[in-house]
This record gives C-alpha cells, sequence and structure tokens, in this order.
C-alpha cells in the first residue's frame, strides 16, 4: 500500500487565516515591483528542493485570481512536478504535450475550482527538460498565453540542481527566491542568487517560508551589494507553518515575524520593522 498522500496547505482552505493575507501582501508587493514595467510573467523557484517553493507559487496563484486577474499557472518543474498533486490533478496531458504540440491548449488548461484559475502541469516527463524549456516553442507558448492570461506563474526546478530556471529567466518578467527559513544554508541561498544574476534574470524578491516549527528566535545575515550587512531578529511563530515575507527591498512583519529580503538596502534607510543594516 502506498504512503499517505501528502497534504499541501492551499489558503483556498482558510481565505480570512493570517497565511492568505501573508501572499496577498506578497502579491501586492509584487504588482508595484516595478514602477516602469508591469510584472505579468513570474517564475518561482529556490535553492534546494523541499522549501515549498510549489506550495508558494501555487497560494500565490490563487491570491492573484482573488482579484479578478485570468491566471495560469504552469508546472515547469520537468525534474520533479508537484502541481498535479497539489490540486489532485491527472497528469497524462500537459506542459511537454503542448511544445511538442500534440495537443489543443485548451485540452491542457485544466480547472481547479478556482474562479480565474488554470493549471497546466508539467504533463510526461522528457529524457531532456533544459532543451524543452529552452526552446523556441517554450517561448512562442509564453506569447501566445499572454494574449488570453494577465498573470502566468511558473514553478520551476530548485535554482542549484539543474539550470532550468536560469533557461526560463529569459521567458520571464521578474524571478521570486524561496527560501526555506533554518532549513537550508546562507551560503546556498547567495550561490542560487548569483547563478540566477549570472544571466541577468530579474529577481524580485525572496519569500520566507518553514515547513515546520523552528526555534523561537532566528538570526538572517546576509550582504548586500555594496557590502552593507542585513541582520534580522525573527521572532518566529511556531504555530503557523508558513510564512510568507514581503519582497525585496522592504522588510516586513509577516506571520509574526521580521524578515530581511537578500537585496540591499539603500544607506541610511530605516527599514519599517527593525532590521539593521
Amino acid at each position: 500500500m502506498k504512503g499517505k498522500m501528502k497534504n499541501y496547505r492551499l489558503i483556498t482552505d482558510n481565505l480570512s487565516s493570517r497565511v492568505a493575507e501573508s501572499y496577498r501582501v506578497v502579491r501586492t508587493n509584487i504588482q508595484f515591483a516595478s514602477l516602469e514595467t508591469q510584472v505579468k510573467t513570474i517564475l518561482v523557484t529556490s535553492a534546494a528542493p523541499g522549501e515549498g517553493k510549489s506550495t508558494t507559487t501555487a497560494n500565490l496563484a490563487i491570491a492573484f485570481a482573488q482579484t479578478g486577474s485570468k491566471v495560469v499557472l504552469i508546472d515547469s518543474d520537468l525534474r520533479r512536478p508537484t502541481l498535479h498533486k497539489i490540486f489532485r490533478l491527472s497528469n497524462p496531458v500537459g506542459l511537454t504535450n503542448l511544445l511538442t504540440q500534440s495537443v489543443a491548449p485548451e485540452i491542457a488548461l485544466r480547472d481547479v475550482g478556482v474562479p480565474n484559475l488554470r493549471v497546466i502541469t508539467s504533463g510526461p516527463i522528457p529524457p531532456n527538460p533544459a532543451e524543452v524549456l529552452g526552446s523556441s516553442r517554450m517561448r512562442d507558448l509564453i506569447n501566445n498565453l499572454k494574449q488570453s492570461f494577465d498573470y502566468i506563474l511558473l514553478d520551476s526546478s530548485p535554482t542549484l540542481a539543474v539550470a532550468d530556471s536560469a533557461i526560463l529567466s529569459a521567458v520571464v518578467d521578474g524571478i521570486i527566491l524561496v527560501v526555506a527559513v533554518a532549513e537550508v544554508s546562507l551560503d546556498k541561498v547567495r550561490k542560487a542568487k548569483a547563478q540566477l544574476e549570472g544571466v541577468n534574470a530579474k529577481i524580485l524578491g525572496v519569500v520566507l517560508t518553514a515547513s515546520r516549527a523552528t526555534r523561537a528566535r532566528t538570526t538572517i545575515t546576509t550582504t548586500g551589494d555594496r557590502g552593507e550587512v542585513f541582520r534580522c531578529q525573527a521572532s518566529l511563530n511556531t504555530s503557523c507553518s508558513w510564512q510568507a515575507a514581503m519582497l525585496s527591498p522592504w522588510c516586513s512583519r509577516a506571520l509574526s515575524a521580521c524578515t530581511c529580503a537578500l537585496k540591499a538596502l539603500p544607506r541610511k534607510t530605516s527599514p519599517p520593522c527593525g532590521c539593521a543594516i
């Protein structure tokens, strides 16, 4: 007998929860991430597996759909796809079928019971994911979906494991890096950030998650582009299993946690949550 199915937390379970509100805060910050160009295509990745990126992507898609915007969520993690499990969908047809042009788009666009949201699962896992994702057909697919949807969110493979996220960065407006607090080393986070910046990817910011209860206080320390030092004492609410931080460059309180983004604030800037530079 197979093991019990993992229970993924979606904000549709309780739209008035603090978790749901935190995702709405992240959504708002994405919408105002750039004053010059609108951010419509967003890729979500992490440094390592198991940091909660897929659940984060799913909940962000739901948060955007709640505004009345038409949203499509794509599982572009062709190594270990997860979105079909989160939404309890079968996965015989999906992204790979669209890229090989073996099915019509309306067949791959799945209704998951959330108004304004459609999901494209991964479909069959190909032997060459990087080549498939880097093909001209992937770019054409994104461009075509832009004609019908207001927002496109892509769940991608972990950055340090494979090159998929770096490849897909060329077809999106920005990237969100999901970081599991106290579960992934700062060195890995820095390497993931550097790898994405090495291909000129636009990092919108970070979302901090904690998949299990952590110690009462956690210190997050990092350095900015000009050597500025961030040190943030995070008072973690152990009764909450997920923590979503506002996007960089600002700090904020989210689910009773004071969290710092990885991008440096300008000198002499006073962050609203008391993070020290």
